[in-house]
């Protein structure tokens, strides 16, 4: 039928933790069941009441497997754009059987996370601490956090944050952490506490380029003073692009 739409959008929360299989080729497919709640006043009564419909999600695209596999919990809260489909199968006794799915695969699925990113600052103590929140605001929360972080040159205590990290995230996280080293053996010295936490998360380091020093690397020197700053700030810059490598092995 010409300008017939098949599309189903869910906000819901996982009942349980997602199942994951893989077919004969290796390709995975997820499984998840979402729970969907209304609420309302009795009239009569006065009375709060509420009423939650279940519904069988399966994940055919192989990216939203991986989201699934890897941070995706039971209780957490997620956006799902897919489409109705009914399948016929036969039971043990030999009974046809009919299940109707929201079936996620092709260009026009989105599972996307709702629950809100909690952030930690720390330096050579702990910081911050802006708990997760699913409002809308906490974005604006995260950006005022960030603008009135303090910029300290003390060695920042990464063994206080992985600490943090395992009190405060339960479930296995995408962890974005925004630092700077100074020099080689500085990271060196941290580099067991983020091994530690990628192990237990997904961790992505986002590293600073300092564009002063990298200014200063291609200036061209015209005395002896320009020559001795050009010659540290060469030395800084191979150490960073050092420090680059050992954090993408």
């Amino acid at each position: 039928m010409a300008g017939s739409v098949n599309k189903v959008i869910l906000i819901g929360n996982l009942g349980r933790d997602p199942e994951i299989r893989r077919t004969q080729d290796g390709r995975p497919i997820a499984n998840l069941n979402v729970a969907t709640t209304e609420s309302w006043r009795d009239k009569a009564t006065g009375e709060r009441k509420d009423k939650t419909e279940w519904h069988r999600v399966v994940i055919f695209s192989e990216g939203l497997c991986k989201v699934a596999e890897q941070y995706l919990k039971k209780g957490a809260k997620v956006y799902i754009e897919g489409q109705l489909q009914t399948r016929k199968w036969t039971d043990q006794s030999g009974v046809e059987k009919y299940s109707t799915e929201v079936v996620l695969q092709g260009l026009n699925s989105t599972l996307t996370m709702l629950d809100g990113r909690p952030v930690i600052t720390f330096s050579n103590k702990l910081g911050s601490v802006l708990a997760a929140d699913r409002k809308a605001i906490q974005k604006n929360n995260i950006l005022q956090l960030l603008y009135n972080q303090k910029t300290t040159f003390l060695e920042s205590d990464f063994e206080m944050l992985y600490m943090q990290i395992r009190n405060r995230i339960k479930h296995r996280s995408l962890v974005v952490l925004f630092t700077n080293f100074e020099s080689l053996s500085g990271l060196k010295r941290q580099l067991d506490y983020l091994r530690s936490i990628a192990s237990h998360h997904l961790l992505l380091v986002v590293f600073f380029e300092n564009t002063e020093l990298q200014q200063l690397t291609v200036s061209e020197a015209k005395d002896i003073e320009q020559v001795y700053v050009k010659t540290i700030a060469e030395k800084f810059a191979f150490e960073k692009r050092l420090i680059v490598k050992e954090l993408m092995k």
